[in-house]
């Protein structure tokens, strides 16, 4: 084949529109991460042999021992409680886009900020207010900053609660200039 031969393909006029995937493509181009777009973050239950989603965050305290957190599905959760009559056991729903949670304490959940890809944590005392997630023990507004940064407005920390916006996230957050992955603020490139 001669390079006159060669047909030129001219660039779209306009960028291709936001994919599920967060991600700008031809919407008849197939995409594995579109299929996946729509999957949520969740859980999974720490019943034994078992692999459907945990619904509920049951925290327990047995005779003389701080108190231990498990993840799981109904059927679990019934079992588990009815099992475990004589401690002093709380239940509480898990959380849209919780992805962990503290094992020992009081049931502290775990997701990743949709605006800025960092954990952020849901803690028992906040559970029902209008902005629980915090980005700390010491952050007591829930603000975003990489969010407010980045949209020009007052953001407060989201979970993502699909892959796709997780991912995202972490994508946006993590510098790739060197081998080593590294959070944006960690960048010796950036701070120079």
């Amino acid at each position: 084949m001669r390079l006159a031969e060669l047909e030129h393909l001219a660039r779209p006029q306009a960028a291709p529109p936001v994919q599920p995937c967060k991600r700008r493509h031809d919407p008849a181009l197939a995409c594995n991460r579109c299929t996946e777009a729509h999957e949520p973050v969740a859980t999974g239950c720490e019943g034994p042999l078992c692999r459907q989603t945990a619904n509920d965050l049951v925290v327990y305290w047995p005779d003389r021992g701080v108190g231990q957190v498990r993840a799981l599905c109904p059927p679990h959760r019934d079992a588990f409680t009815a099992r475990n009559q004589g401690a002093r056991i709380q239940v509480f729903p898990l959380a849209d886009g919780t992805h962990t949670y503290f094992a020992h304490g009081d049931g502290t959940q775990i997701a990743t900020c949709r605006h800025c890809g960092h954990a952020i944590y849901l803690y028992p005392a906040l559970r029902g207010a209008r902005e629980p997630w915090r980005d700390g023990e010491y952050d007591e507004t829930g603000r975003c900053p990489v969010g407010e940064e980045r949209q020009g407005i007052r953001v407060v920390h989201e979970p993502a609660v699909t892959l796709a916006e997780r991912d995202w996230a972490r994508a946006a957050s993590t510098c790739t200039t060197t081998a080593d992955l590294h959070p944006n603020e960690d960048c010796p490139a950036r701070r120079s």
